[in-house]
């Protein structure tokens, strides 16, 4: 801009000049001074050309100063997305090393000194093993396998009564097992004694009265003769009052001595199950009831 203000003024003093020229009326002065007008008129045009060419750079590299802003900023932003999911990645994996940590770790439901251990390190262990045994300082602890359908009707600091040959007394649900046991299915429960009437000895046989029966689940304890295993699944069969029988497909959850857990089971709870001739029994047969006094 500066060039061409300097290019319109050399052109303004040129044909200021060349006025003069003609006032003189002097054929080699006027030549000169139109030869000079011409001069400033040629450096005007090539002011306007770099002006022109200045402008058209500035845009051009204005438009790649914007290009490099966006593409700075997808950059960024893509960083950012990164390193959250690199984040959120580092945090699952904490999460999934506490868990595991947590899940290494055997602790004895009581205080005490560890008298026996059935494990080395390096052993493995499933849930629910016993890898000791602990002599407790105060107190007593009994350990008690439940099935499922119990284990939700069972809840920590409950009490529970228990009895023995010579005396009965309560005790508190100290721990609940998290997980069943992968052997049996069934669940760990560790009863705390604070006090009873007379010392309850080691090796003790007590007796441990828990809630059975219908619960929210559906699940229900069911004699072990009643199940019977086909190629279709596991069956229950009932008998109606005028004889007919009816099949029950079930799922087994845990087995408890004679007794078999069994998960949402179809069944109204004053049903007649049949346990005894049943392995050949279907749908829609007549059978005969015996009598109890027999």
């Amino acid at each position: 801009n500066v060039a061409r203000e300097q290019a319109d003024l050399a052109v303004e003093q040129a044909r200021l000049a060349l006025e003069d020229a003609l006032e003189t009326a002097n054929d080699d002065v006027i030549r000169a001074a139109d030869i000079a007008t011409k001069n400033a008129g040629l450096a005007q045009d090539q002011a306007t050309l770099v002006r022109q060419l200045a402008q058209n750079n500035t845009a051009v590299s204005v438009a790649q100063a914007r290009a490099g802003v966006e593409t700075a900023q997808a950059a960024a932003a893509r960083s950012v997305a990164e390193i959250g999911s690199q984040r959120s990645q580092l945090q699952t994996q904490l999460g999934v090393a506490q868990a595991q940590l947590r899940q290494q770790q055997v602790s004895s439901p009581i205080s005490g000194q560890i008298v026996r251990l059935s494990v080395q390190i390096g052993d493995y262990v499933t849930p629910g093993q016993q890898v000791g045994e602990v002599n407790g300082l105060s107190g007593a602890r009994l350990t008690i396998q439940v099935p499922g359908g119990v284990r939700q009707l069972l809840t920590t600091q409950q009490q529970l009564k228990l009895t023995t040959k010579e005396q009965s007394f309560f005790g508190s649900v100290a721990r609940l097992a998290s997980v069943p046991a992968s052997a049996t299915g069934l669940w760990q429960v560790d009863i705390s004694i604070i006090s009873a009437p007379a010392e309850v000895m080691p090796n003790d046989i007590v007796t441990v009265k828990v809630p059975a029966g219908a619960n929210s689940s559906g699940n229900l304890l069911v004699p072990l003769d009643s199940l019977v295993v086909r190629q279709a699944g596991t069956f229950i069969f009932t008998v109606a009052s005028d004889g007919s029988v009816s099949s029950h497909k079930v799922k087994p959850l845990a087995f408890i001595g004679n007794f078999a857990e069994i998960e949402d089971a179809p069944l109204p709870l004053d049903s007649k199950i049949i346990t005894e001739g049943n392995r050949t029994l279907q749908e829609g047969d007549i059978v005969a009831i015996r009598p109890a006094s027999s």
